[in-house]
């Protein structure tokens, strides 16, 4: 089994790689551990570093690859765009154009947040927490001060989170928080695309025998629990027309799904302390 100790040595060894192709750089451009915190945000897996370690003539492109963020819904193609307009000046040490990309990424980062805050609240907290506990391992190993948090305190909603988060945030701080919505919004459109081709039918016929046959284990009511799911594998209207023009799924197969009804409420809760 792979130890944490092992995953953190690689991602190190990886970022100080990447490191000396900038080793000119100025002191305000990201250093190895700010890009092996990136790797964190982004949600890359020890066996794509380790792949792109591997020696031959693509190492350089798989290196550069698994900065590279996955495929995402039409809302958040302007924030991929504008992540990857900065990440090769990051890597390379152009430092101009570091900084001007740096600026473009704000309005992006902040319009895609504030849309998406709500739909993304659960995911964000799924991507940020093990992010967050490993930076905190590491501030704690190093003695570093506590980086910014990267996910929504208590009092906030999610809109008050995004909005003041996407405004404060500064230099490296702001790329990680794209990255993290990126990391998000690849996992958002692979869990839709999977949902709808065919997910969402073994989803439903599973619930609709749970609410026909509920045991003692049963502790949700299955209309409830469908409703969660349609809602968290719902994209707005215009983004899916655009996904099926992009041949991503098929009219029909979304037709389908549109069609399930939803799923009768018990008549009575499940009582489980008689």
């Amino acid at each position: 089994m792979l130890t944490r100790a092992k995953i953190e040595s690689e991602i190190t060894s990886l970022a100080a790689e990447v490191g000396e192709v900038a080793r000119r750089r100025g002191r305000s451009l990201p250093t190895p551990n700010d890009l092996a915190d990136l790797l964190t945000a982004l949600g890359v897996t020890l066996e794509m570093t380790a792949s792109a370690r591997e020696p031959g003539e693509d190492q350089a492109e798989r290196l550069a690859a698994i900065f590279t963020p996955g495929e995402v819904a039409p809302a958040a193609e302007a924030l991929r765009e504008a992540y990857l307009s900065l990440i090769g000046p990051a890597l390379v040490a152009d430092r101009p154009g570091y900084f001007r990309a740096l600026r473009a990424l704000r309005p992006v980062l902040s319009d895609l947040l504030t849309r998406r805050a709500e739909a993304w609240a659960g995911r964000w907290a799924e991507a940020a927490r093990p992010f967050e506990l490993y930076r905190g391992a590491c501030s704690w190993l190093t003695g570093a001060s506590a980086p910014p948090p990267v996910s929504a305190g208590a009092g906030r909603t999610p809109v008050e989170w995004a909005t003041e988060s996407a405004a404060k945030a500064r230099g490296w701080h702001r790329v990680l928080l794209a990255a993290l919505a990126l990391n998000v919004a690849a996992t958002e459109l692979r869990e839709w695309r999977d949902w709808i081709a065919g997910g969402a039918a073994e989803q439903y016929d599973a619930l609709l025998r749970e609410s026909a046959n509920p045991t003692p284990c049963s502790s949700e009511d299955p209309a409830a629990r469908w409703a969660r799911e349609v809602g968290r594998h719902t994209l707005p209207d215009d983004e899916e027309a655009a996904l099926i023009q992009q041949g991503v799924v098929s009219a029909e197969a979304l037709a389908v799904v549109k069609a399930l009804t939803p799923i009768p409420p018990r008549d009575e809760p499940m009582n489980l302390n008689p």
